[in-house]
Formats: structure tokens, C-alpha cells, sequence
């Protein structure tokens, strides 16, 4: 989609690898999960922003102790999915979702990646169904609007959530020429 999640995500990798080799640690693999075509996009980042002697190293590694990252997070979004049920299998020290779609559809949507970080209580189906799910779909405005507060309480803990009108450092992160115009007229066949 654009936003940058590859490479943010490739500095925190590299700045995790800084700070466990300052303290004198090990520091755990990262597992990159996501769809094939995505791979390239990973490599080809970290071709262009790491200098060579300075790349993150790509192995297979098998063992509890890692990272994992899914890009492309949103695609796990069906819990009963064989692609779902292997995500959630991993074992990890630490958990990203990678998405700029986090909810497609529905509210339901989010189950899997609350599912997937094992965020607490909303990790738990029933629980997400009563507290969440439901409330939100089932037209009640007091109970919605509880429910809305515990989402947006959890989500600002673990999302980061870029705008068009943001600043950083004092400047927009975004800066698109502006939006221009143009009509054009065509005449269409009898079958178009």
C-alpha cells in the first residue's frame, strides 16, 4: 500500500540488533511472514536503505525464541483459515502485525490480529463476540459506546496510525501537488 511499513519495520529490526549488541545480549532472530510477491519488496529495501556490511542476515531458524512480523496482516483476518491457524501456531517472544487495512469488512476483522498479537481479553473469542463484536452491530448507542471506548483504548496501546496532516520534526509527512481536475468527454458504442 505505500506507507512505509517495510521500512519502518526494517529500523526497528536494525535498532533492536543496536541496542541487544550495546547491552551485550543475543539478540532474537525475526521471522518476516507475509505473502511471496512481499519478499521481494523486503529484499529490495533492504538492498537500497542497509549498507552492505550492515544487512540483516536471512536464515531458516526453527525455535521459539524470535520475532515475527506478518506483513500483510489483514490476510489472516478469517480465524478458521489454514493461513490464520498457522499464524496464530508460531511461537514468538514478540509480535507485529504489518497492515494498512486493519479492519476490511467488518469489526470482526480485528479478532484475528488481537488473536495473533494475544492481546488479553481480546484475544478470546467469546470474549471479543460480547464485549466488542456485538455490541457495536447490534444498534444499542450506550452499549456501542462503551465498546468503542475499550477498542479505542487498546488500539492506541498498540497502533500506530498515520494521517495525511501529520508533522514530524516539524514537517507534514506527506506532500502531495495539488489535486487538479480534468473532465473528459467520450463518446461511448452501443455495447459500452
Amino acid at each position: 500500500m505505500g506507507l512505509g511499513k517495510t521500512i519502518q519495520t526494517l529500523v526497528r529490526i536494525y535498532d533492536d540488533k543496536l541496542r541487544a549488541l550495546t547491552a551485550g545480549e543475543n539478540l532474537s532472530p525475526t521471522l518476516i511472514v507475509g505473502p511471496k510477491s512481499i519478499l521481494v519488496q523486503w529484499d529490495e529495501e533492504i538492498q537500497r536503505f542497509f549498507l552492505p556490511d550492515k544487512k540483516p542476515s536471512c536464515i531458516i531458524y526453527h525455535g521459539p525464541n524470535r520475532d515475527v512480523k506478518h506483513n500483510e496482516a489483514h490476510e489472516i483476518r478469517n480465524v478458521s483459515t489454514k493461513k490464520a491457524q498457522a499464524a496464530f501456531a508460531v511461537n514468538a517472544e514478540h509480535r507485529w502485525c504489518l497492515t494498512g487495512t486493519p479492519v476490511q469488512n467488518r469489526i470482526s476483522d480485528l479478532f484475528s490480529l488481537f488473536h495473533f498479537l494475544r492481546i488479553k481479553n481480546f484475544s478470546n473469542a467469546q470474549w471479543f463476540r460480547s464485549n466488542i463484536e456485538y455490541p457495536v452491530t447490534k444498534n444499542d448507542k450506550k452499549d456501542a459506546a462503551q465498546a468503542n471506548r475499550l477498542l479505542k483504548l487498546a488500539l492506541s496501546h498498540i497502533m500506530l496510525r498515520r494521517l495525511k496532516t501529520d508533522y514530524v520534526n516539524g514537517l507534514p509527512i506527506l506532500v502531495l501537488p495539488e489535486l487538479k481536475i480534468q473532465v473528459r468527454h467520450c463518446d461511448l458504442s452501443t455495447p459500452e
